[in-house]
C-alpha cells in the first residue's frame, strides 16, 4: 500500500520509499531512542534513565517482557550509525 505508491502531493510529490529502507530507518530510530528493535518498547534501562521506574514496573506487571538494556541488534545498529557520524554519539 504505502510502499507501492508515490506520494501524491506536497514537497515530496512523486517520492516513494522502499519497505526495506523504511525498516532500516525504523531500526535506527528505535536503537537511537533506546527502544527494543523487535517490540518498539523502551528498555527498562531507558525508562529508568528517564526516572520512569514506576512505568517499567507497571509494564512488566501487565506481562510485557521489558529488555533490561539494548539488545545486540540495537547495539549493532547504533555502532553503524556512530561510524557514519565519525566515531559515535
Amino acid at each position: 500500500m504505502y510502499f507501492n505508491e508515490p506520494l501524491k502531493g506536497g514537497p515530496l510529490e512523486g517520492f516513494m520509499i522502499k519497505k526495506k529502507q523504511f525498516e532500516k530507518m525504523l531500526d535506527e530510530y528505535f536503537a537511537f531512542r533506546g527502544w527494543d528493535l523487535r517490540t518498539g518498547i523502551p528498555t527498562r534501562k531507558t525508562l529508568e534513565s528517564l526516572d520512569l521506574r514506576d512505568v517499567a514496573d507497571e509494564l512488566e506487571g501487565r506481562a510485557y517482557s521489558l529488555p533490561k538494556e539494548l539488545t545486540r541488534a540495537n547495539k549493532s545498529v547504533l555502532n553503524k550509525l556512530g561510524e557514519r557520524n565519525e566515531g559515535g554519539w
